[in-house]
């Protein structure tokens, strides 16, 4: 069979299919009969990363998801930590403000023994009696000391054992004894013997002491009660 022209090839190529393959064959090379499969096998593996991507994306947003969870429970987690916090140190402060003032009792009750090694012939002095020695004394301390005076914990008067001279003491009870305690003390006392005119002993009371508190309390001469025993003068 003979080909006429061009028009006549395509027109036989037409008629008989099957000759496209070999003229392919015999015109083009392997790498481009291969090009169509490779063109399809790129197009799924295209395919396949943007299902990995998608899924990889999902599994982002779930993790993303449950990190913000994950925050907002921690988030609740510390409030809740700050809550229990505070209501544990507002009991703490309430269990010691009881403490203080159980002790304070205490010391009010047993002055006779807590302070026998500082005074003898003990007596505590009731509020409505300082009261009274400070309004004799007005003249002589401004309105902010009478209230120092009267903000202590303890009043006490009797002799001094170490030369039976009438002496008063002022003391301040706290559990544990801390810096502010001894300087209360030390001015509270001060002002107390501008009213009377008598030698006034400070003094602090409780179940411990800090060392810097106690260092404090040496250098202004300030007794210290530990535990119902005098530990310094």
């Amino acid at each position: 069979m003979a080909i006429q022209d061009v028009d006549d090839l395509i027109k036989q190529l037409r008629q008989h299919p099957e000759w496209r393959d070999a003229l392919r064959r015999e015109i083009l090379t392997e790498e481009l009969l291969s090009l169509p499969q490779l063109v399809r096998d790129l197009a799924t593996q295209v395919s396949d990363l943007a299902e990995a991507q998608r899924q990889t994306q999902a599994q982002v947003s779930e993790l993303a998801e449950d990190l913000r969870q994950t925050q907002a429970q921690l988030g609740e987690l510390v409030i809740e930590i700050r809550k229990l916090t505070v209501a544990q140190q507002r009991t703490e402060d309430r269990v010691g403000s009881i403490d203080g003032r159980l002790l304070e009792r205490d010391y009010f009750d047993k002055a006779y023994t807590y302070f026998d090694d500082i005074l003898r012939k003990i007596r505590v002095l009731p509020w409505s009696e300082v009261a009274d020695l400070l309004d004799q004394a007005e003249e002589r301390i401004s309105r902010k000391e009478r209230k120092q005076v009267m903000e202590a914990d303890l009043i006490l008067r009797g002799r001094r054992l170490a030369d039976k001279v009438e002496t008063y003491l002022l003391g301040e009870v706290s559990v544990g004894i801390g810096l502010e305690d001894v300087h209360r003390a030390a001015q509270r006392s001060k002002i107390l013997a501008r009213v009377t005119e008598k030698p006034v002993i400070p003094a602090v009371g409780g179940k411990s002491i800090i060392p810097e508190a106690q260092e404090l309390a040496q250098e202004l001469g300030v007794s210290i009660v530990l535990d119902g025993g005098l530990q310094t003068q």
